[in-house]
């Protein structure tokens, strides 16, 4: 069945209403899509704003209105690669870039699924993520910058992309083309959740969690299979990047979720995953009150067990050591 609303940020579309005229709809529960504002309307934006100061977040566009932006998100991913270049310098600014673009793709994927948009778009913004974290110096100067900016998901898959791929360094199995799969599955672990809120959420145990209604629980246990649904496709890395997606929430108490499944063993990547995934979460949600070193112990009673215990250590002397 063909797509009639298409998922669009807060962030992402005052921006584009700067340019085209728009159609714009809220959703109510499951399924019902109301529209608060006309395409011309002159005061769309203040719209927008009106509830964005009750609480919503998310904002939708008709078929029509994706149709008119679809070629400028594109060139919004291009322009925003093609910067990261003259900024190598500019690690603040480098962030800014590569987050604006993970926005940006984000909004195709989760709308189009990785098989209908371009390839050379998602490769680019995969290569731009992977530049930035070469680019700043520790993950101390990450968190430091990430911390001053608004917006859970696009952060957590930063961060996530930077623990795993300073992570991977160190180990004798690293290739370029794992960096891309763990990149990708950093940034797309939560691409099917459609707010925030959802997204802060990393066990079924959390209070907020409880708090939700069965439907929005639903949402958030089911994400992980949602989410590499919409990276299924031939363009990329076989099925691996679908794997790693699926497992991001896995913890080896049993404690995780969408499986809870403690009899099978996950691979060395999916274990790297798991605990960049969950360390990353950790610490971005105590933000500056958070020490890093004092965090990354903490997880020694999740991960210096098993299969993680090697990719754990390993973290652990990425990030604690003196150097």
């Amino acid at each position: 069945m063909e797509k009639d609303f298409f998922q669009i940020s807060e962030s992402r579309l005052k921006s584009y209403l700067d340019d085209f005229q728009l159609n714009l709809y809220i959703k109510l529960g499951a399924s019902k899509f109301v529209k608060f504002a006309n395409a011309g309307d002159e005061d769309s934006k203040d719209k927008v704003d009106n509830y964005i100061e009750k609480g919503v977040s998310v904002f939708y566009l008709d078929r029509e209105g994706f149709e008119k932006i679809y070629n400028q998100v594109q060139s919004n991913i291009s322009d925003n690669i093609e910067k990261l270049d003259s900024l190598e310098d500019k690690p603040e600014e480098m962030v800014d870039t590569v987050l604006d673009a993970i926005e940006e793709v984000k909004t195709l994927v989760r709308n189009m699924g990785l098989s209908e948009a371009k390839f050379e778009i998602v490769d680019q913004a995969v290569k731009g993520v992977l530049k930035t974290c070469q680019s700043v110096e520790t993950l101390e100067a990450l968190l430091e910058i990430l911390n001053s900016k608004d917006g859970y998901i696009k952060e957590h898959g930063m961060a996530c992309s930077y623990i795993s791929t300073s992570v991977l360094k160190s180990l004798d199995w690293n290739t370029e083309d794992i960096e891309k799969k763990i990149i990708m599955s950093s940034i797309f672990q939560n691409v099917s959740l459609e707010t925030e809120e959802h997204a802060r959420i990393f066990t079924l145990e959390d209070p907020n969690f409880t708090s939700l209604d069965e439907f929005e629980q639903d949402l958030v246990r089911n994400h992980p299979f949602l989410s590499a649904e919409l990276v299924t496709g031939d363009h990329f890395f076989s099925n691996d990047v679908e794997k790693l997606i699926r497992v991001h929430h896995e913890l080896p108490n049993g404690k995780g979720f969408p499986k809870k499944d403690q009899t099978k063993q996950p691979s060395q990547l999916e274990a790297l995953m798991i605990i960049s995934s969950f360390f990353a979460h950790q610490l971005i949600i105590k933000g500056k009150d958070g020490d890093l070193k004092i965090i990354a112990q903490e997880l020694n009673e999740y991960f210096n067990d098993g299969v993680f215990k090697k990719n754990y250590q390993s973290m652990l002397d990425t990030f604690t050591k003196t150097k």
